[in-house]
């Protein structure tokens, strides 16, 4: 099923995307739970989690990005879902968090927990090098995100993301990042102003959206030796996976 299914941008979900599917689903309660998956974009974990049996149900703010799901779903920004409280056994975050302007952000950490009966489980990037996926745009020069992401997660800010629940399990998943790629990436940018093109994104300051094909940054003479230098891992996994439950204290939400 995943592998006939393709990002919003074209990309297909290789292996490692769905190794952190099977790792959100290991940490969720056992079908036929209900589940919803706040901020589901094109829904493939969704639909992944319905074909294991879960009662799954996408929220995400962009409908015409959920008109492939076969699970149902409803069109809502994840700081304001239109749900009663604990109407859902879990809320799944995948991938969401660190893409939120600072006022979403903050009310959507309120609103998962607002939704979820039982359990959030909230996945992000680890530590990523928010250098790694910018570009420049050509009109204004702004210095953006071709992923849209503006904050970057540690494991240690993940104890306290959302009030009035717990962390109980964190996992990382996914291949160890390369230590080379954050050096090379930020030599090709910002000191040689070799920046990728990205079509499929927009300038957050004039909205210009570059034409043509994506362009990604081949191999040159300079990024081999570098590599070979440099390539070993950065001692951590490319996302963290977090469980969280309802904190039993009295003055808990």
């Amino acid at each position: 099923m995943l592998a006939e299914r393709r990002s919003p941008r074209g990309q297909c979900y290789g292996p490692n995307v769905i190794a952190r599917f099977e790792a959100t689903a290991a940490l969720l309660p056992p079908p036929p739970a209900t589940i919803l998956d706040a901020g589901c974009g094109a829904g493939v974990l969704t639909d992944y989690l319905g074909a294991l049996g879960y009662d799954a149900t996408g929220a995400d703010i962009a409908a015409a990005t959920m008109k492939q799901m076969r699970s149902p779903h409803i069109t809502a920004s994840i700081d304001a879902l239109p749900l009663k409280d604990r109407s859902f056994d879990a809320v799944v975050a995948s991938e969401v968090l660190e893409h939120l302007p600072i006022e979403v952000y903050e009310a959507a950490r309120l609103e998962v927990g607002r939704v979820a009966r039982e359990t959030i489980l909230i996945t992000v990037p680890n530590r990523e090098s928010l250098e790694s996926a910018t570009t420049r745009c050509p009109a204004c020069s702004c210095i953006y995100s071709l992923n849209g992401h503006v904050r970057r997660f540690e494991a240690a800010a993940m104890k306290d993301l959302v009030p009035g629940w717990r962390l109980t399990r964190l996992r990382e998943v996914g291949p160890y990042r390369l230590r080379h790629r954050t050096i090379e990436w930020y030599v090709r940018r910002r000191l040689l102003g070799r920046w990728p093109a990205g079509p499929q994104s927009s300038c957050p300051q004039c909205h210009y959206r570059q034409l043509g094909k994506a362009t990604g940054e081949g191999p040159s003479a300079g990024g081999g030796m570098l590599r070979r230098v440099a390539a070993f891992p950065w001692r951590h996994r490319w996302w963290l996976v977090a469980k969280y439950e309802r904190d039993a204290t009295p003055d808990a939400h």
